[in-house]
């Protein structure tokens, strides 16, 4: 259950990931492999699709400052940035510059391939007699020693931006931000 406003909102690292993800097929020989889940005390009638571009359409201060970093550090080994990423697919392909592999109203898979690494994050969205829960789920599939690298060096805060983003999620959905799409300053539908 989601917790009542203005009180910490309870994120679970699940013990195995969803096996009714379009992504499953990608958990065996996964190199990274986790999933966390928010679930909302109320049914949520905001598509997949809306929840992920709340969650992941504005980035707080301290991230925005990640990326910068990490865009840095991998630029000079051939990775794709997140501009080169952004700008590699329509505004309509992707969401910030997560590319959009597929989308049912239930989910959406996001991710992309390059040379270090592959990965997907799915989103999932389960609606009961409860409430809605949403499960993000990320797979990474790694090509070569400087995708183990990588990965050594940025699970940490990957964890921790996956954890962040469904609280913020939760709280937005829980009245105390507003679903509003930061980029267009319009409701999400």
């Amino acid at each position: 259950m989601a917790a009542p406003r203005n009180q910490a909102t309870f994120i679970r690292k699940l013990r195995a990931p969803v096996s009714e993800s379009a992504i499953a097929s990608w958990y065996a020989e996964a190199d990274l492999l986790d999933s966390y889940a928010v679930t909302i005390d109320r049914q949520i009638t905001t598509s997949v699709h809306g929840l992920v571009v709340q969650t992941l359409a504005s980035h707080p201060t301290w991230l925005q400052a990640l990326f910068h970093l990490r865009d840095a550090l991998v630029r000079p080994f051939g990775v794709m940035t997140t501009k080169v990423m952004k700008d590699a697919a329509q505004p309509h392909e992707r969401i910030d510059f997560f590319r959009i592999q597929s989308e049912t109203p239930d989910e959406i898979i996001l991710g992309d391939d390059d040379r270090h690494l592959n990965f997907r994050v799915s989103f999932l969205k389960r609606t009961g007699p409860n409430g809605t829960e949403v499960i993000a789920t990320t797979v990474v599939h790694i090509n070569n020693g400087f995708g183990r690298f990588y990965i050594s060096l940025i699970a940490p805060f990957h964890r921790l931006v996956v954890r962040k983003s469904l609280k913020r999620l939760a709280q937005t959905l829980a009245g105390e931000h507003d679903p509003i799409c930061p980029a267009l300053g319009i409701p999400i539908p």
